[in-house]
């Protein structure tokens, strides 16, 4: 069996019907499916779709995003380079810059107007703030 493994689930965006899922190499000799029981972190991938949610609810790409350090209970996420804030930016800026990813992300995830289908996933176990940066796993 190979030492890495990926899951992949593709859902109908019309309708939210899983249409394929694959949790691994070979579900009869481990029992385990990636895919379900796999508790892993997204890192950036959820940031494009944090952002599309967030302009489709009105915000625009010249609006300022706090880059302030943001704390919730006893979480602080970092930044890439391990710094907690990079200031105040146009949330086209924030898009670009990968390593500018927990203020914005975070932020804008949690944009009052947000939509999403995704957000009521997140509203049951916190404020999202640790998805749209991709550290939540639960």
């Amino acid at each position: 069996m190979p030492e890495v493994q990926a899951a992949l689930t593709c859902i109908n965006s019309h309708n939210g019907e899983i249409v394929a899922m694959v949790g691994g190499y070979d579900y009869h000799t481990t029992q385990f499916n990636n895919a379900t029981q796999g508790l892993r972190q997204t890192g950036s991938a959820y940031k494009p779709f944090i952002y599309t949610a967030a302009v489709e609810d009105g915000m625009t790409p010249d609006m300022i995003v706090s880059g302030a350090p943001i704390k919730r209970g006893g979480w602080t996420p970092h930044n890439y380079d391990g710094s907690l804030s990079h200031g105040n930016v146009p949330m086209k800026i924030a898009c670009e810059i990968v390593q500018y990813c927990c203020g914005p992300p975070a932020r804008t995830g949690r944009h009052p107007g947000r939509s999403t289908d995704g957000a009521s996933i997140w509203h049951q176990q916190s404020d999202g703030s640790e998805f749209a940066v991709g550290t939540g796993s639960k």
